[in-house]
């Protein structure tokens, strides 16, 4: 949901006008506007496990993570066309995290598709999965509130520690249209 917050405009009638120009999230693509310009690297070169982020609003963080696991890592812009990626030879890919509606993206959508027939470990956060979803057949939906912010702790099962989590997503792959695809049958 959309909001305004002003300290500057006091008027409630003005700020519901502002409010209104405000556009729907729902068919939005910005990812390719929030996107690294350049393609860059993290890492260490020599290190055998090479990752071809796909960048659509990474985190650092998130890359950092994967450095200080031994990763060498080079991120790419989102319409970085799939033949580019593959120069990189990578051993895997990481589709990113990122802003907008995930159905608006087709680019992304083909570039996932076409990264998954080399049938190398693929990975995706938030935005990413709900890329890995659609370029497998399984809709996405825009949520009625979005999960926004709240740190969830989540229990890892292999260690029994509790990690915690940031949600921050305004869309969902559907539950429904998973059920219907011939792998889960």
């Amino acid at each position: 949901m959309n909001c305004i917050i002003s300290s500057e405009v006091l008027d409630v009638e003005e700020l519901k006008k502002m409010l209104a120009k405000v556009p729907s999230m729902d068919g939005l693509e910005l990812a390719s506007y929030v996107s690294t310009e350049k393609e860059y690297e993290m890492g260490d070169a020599s290190s055998p496990v090479r990752i071809a982020v796909m960048d659509y609003g990474c985190k650092k963080h998130i890359l950092e993570c994967m450095t200080e696991r031994g990763a060498y890592v080079k991120v790419f812009p989102a319409k970085t066309s799939p033949a580019k990626l593959k120069e990189f030879n990578p051993s895997g890919y990481f589709i990113s995290n990122g802003p907008g509606d995930p159905a608006a993206m087709d680019y992304a959508i083909e570039t996932v598709k076409e990264i998954l027939k080399e049938n190398k470990p693929t990975f995706g956060i938030c935005l990413g999965h709900q890329l890995l979803a659609l370029a497998n057949g399984v809709e996405t939906y825009k949520l009625h509130h979005g999960h926004r912010g709240l740190n969830h702790p989540v229990k890892n099962l292999v260690t029994g520690r509790s990690e915690i989590t940031t949600q921050n997503h305004g869309f969902g792959v559907d539950p429904e249209s998973v059920k219907k695809q011939s792998i889960l049958k």
